[in-house]
């Protein structure tokens, strides 16, 4: 049973494979992709549960003790496992209304299906080497869907994206040579257990100091982020919406099972960077969106400023604030994914994003603007919906250590969140209807599907927020993970 483990990355990476035989046709191509998505989806959910009842799973390939290749998950990787896989197929049943005969015959569903797989990799492995692999089987797949189409705005958003990318990808390189340099072993839970005993404090801290550089460049923290606002707009919105709920949050969590496992005796001296990192990231994302007037371009601001509360939440470092930043990544993955893809059929309709080529959304879709209004209100943190109570462990974990100024500055930016979905809800739902509008026919279906997944917890907040608790628990005790591994390997 324990070879279920696997299971997620290797099926992705088969039906992308096989995606390569039938290039041609579209229809297949899509029945595949779903049917391999729907597969993965299961066994990940099979994990979940596995993790629930049994603890942390682990499988080690071959007998090499800590320097083989090893897949580990608990609580945390397994729920977002699952939720990755659910967004991932939906979006690929979305993706057969948005994308073109082209972009499917030059690759787009193996390119969908490797970066699934990149995701589903990152999230199990249990060694920092194929950490960086599976970063960047997620990088070369989100590189060639960025440029799939070959338009002059996407090669010029695809530039910034892959330079910086690249660059953090050789500082994350070289934090993990640093790392096997000083231990000799790249295994997470054998590091982990190394560096615990390590006197000298000041490698490990510079180290740190690589890795917080490298993934926050990719999770687009300030002030590296300038990249996703140019880039994520310019593909079709299918892409955008995987963008949005997975490359950067997959980062977010490589940073803090990193720092939870390895860096957490460095928390103190790092703790004021990232609480400086994570307000300025979250007021620099939500005045960019503020000044936009694209639809999707105020989506791709607010993801930068919805990192900063992830980030608030590392840096808090206790096990209440990791709890509701988990909570929080879960959340915005799912309401960032629901909001993109709202976009989508906004531009389907009126066929621009331009807020002021829209308008009438209300009158002519009303289903289209009740989800919007609900995924809008809990992005922005209004009771009862899931950003609330994301937002509300937050803030209690600040005030518990006395950090107001940075729980204010959260609480303005969600007021200011409130301003910018508001413009979207005045100028492409409320106003007069502007120029010719189409149907979204079928297409807004799985627009539903994810959105009623996005709200489920709102109904049953309590067993949610429980495991999340658990969660933080977890990973507050690095013990826990080392010896989980342990016994198990």
């Amino acid at each position: 049973m324990i070879f279920i483990l696997i299971s997620p990355i290797i099926v992705l990476l088969f039906g992308a494979s096989l995606e390569l035989i039938v290039s041609s046709k579209k229809n297949l191509q899509f029945c595949i992709a779903s049917i391999t998505s729907l597969v993965s989806l299961l066994f990940s959910s099979i994990i979940l549960t596995q993790v629930i009842r049994q603890g942390v799973l682990v499988m080690s390939v071959g007998d090499w003790g800590a320097m083989g290749i090893t897949l580990v998950s608990d609580r945390l990787s397994a729920i977002m496992l699952v939720i990755s896989n659910i967004i991932g197929f939906v979006c690929l049943v979305y993706s057969y209304f948005d994308i073109d005969e082209i972009r499917t015959r030059h690759g787009f569903y193996p390119m969908v299906l490797a970066l699934l797989a990149g995701v589903n990799g990152t999230l199990l492995t249990g060694d920092l080497f194929n950490l960086y692999v599976w970063f960047e089987v997620l990088l070369i797949s989100a590189f060639g869907l960025l440029t799939l189409g070959n338009t002059k705005e996407q090669l010029k958003g695809a530039l910034p994206y892959v330079f910086l990318n690249l660059f953090a990808s050789t500082l994350l390189l070289l934090g993990i040579g640093a790392l096997y340099g000083i231990t000799g072993s790249l295994n997470m839970a054998d590091l982990s257990s190394k560096l615990s005993l390590m006197g000298d404090q000041w490698p490990k801290l510079t180290i740190s100091l690589l890795f917080l550089l490298a993934l926050g460049i990719k999770a687009a923290v300030f002030p590296l982020f300038f990249w996703l606002p140019v880039s994520y707009h310019t593909p079709p919105v299918t892409v955008t919406a995987l963008f949005s709920a997975l490359s950067t949050k997959v980062s977010i969590y490589g940073l803090i099972r990193l720092f939870t496992l390895f860096f957490y005796k460095e928390m103190e001296q790092l703790k004021m960077i990232l609480l400086v990192i994570a307000s300025l990231t979250m007021l620099v994302g939500v005045l960019g969106a503020a000044g936009q007037n694209d639809f999707r371009r105020i989506l791709s601001f607010h993801i930068i400023s919805q990192i900063g509360y992830m980030i608030m939440g590392v840096a808090f470092f206790t096990a209440y604030s990791l709890a509701g930043a988990t909570f929080f990544v879960v959340h915005n993955m799912l309401v960032k994914s629901s909001l993109f893809l709202i976009s989508g059929l906004a531009e389907k309709v009126f066929g621009s994003s331009h807020l002021s080529k829209q308008g009438g959304l209300f009158q002519s879709h009303p289903p289209i603007a009740l989800f919007f209004l609900l995924s809008a209100f809990s992005l922005t943190g209004l009771p009862p919906l899931t950003g609330f109570w994301g937002k509300l462990i937050l803030a209690q974990s600040g005030i518990k250590i006395g950090e107001y100024l940075v729980v204010g500055i959260s609480l303005l930016v969600s007021l200011m969140t409130l301003f910018s979905m508001t413009k979207i809800w005045i100028h492409s739902f409320w106003q007069s209807p502007s120029g010719s509008r189409e149907s979204c026919g079928f297409m807004a279906y799985p627009v539903y599907v994810l959105c009623l997944v996005a709200f489920a917890p709102a109904l049953m907040p309590g067993p949610i927020l429980e495991y999340f608790m658990e969660i933080g628990a977890e990973l507050i005790r690095p013990d826990l993970y080392i010896e989980a591994v342990r016994m198990r390997r």
